[in-house]
């Protein structure tokens, strides 16, 4: 099964599959070094973390995304790095 997408947030209208999708979507905000630091500030900013790395892993249990790229980064940024846990 295939799914594509329109994003309704600008003129464009390609039509986009759904991993290509979420690869933008992952590496544009849970992935982004400024995102990042801003979303590590205080319990809100856990909260908003904690809801992403959910989406991801659910995206992969129901849709099958398994980019290597995000899910590698996404545990190098938040999991492994000493001063962002």
């Amino acid at each position: 099964m295939s799914a594509s997408f329109v994003e309704s947030f600008s003129k464009d209208t390609t039509p986009r599959k759904l991993e290509d999708l979420l690869r933008i979507e992952y590496r544009t905000k849970l992935l982004n070094p400024k995102w990042a630091e801003a979303a590590n500030q205080g319990s809100g900013g856990a909260y908003e973390i904690s809801q992403r790395m959910t989406a991801l892993i659910g995206w992969g249990g129901t849709a099958n995304f398994v980019n290597d790229l995000v899910y590698d980064s996404a545990a190098e940024t938040y999991a492994l790095d000493a001063e962002m846990a």
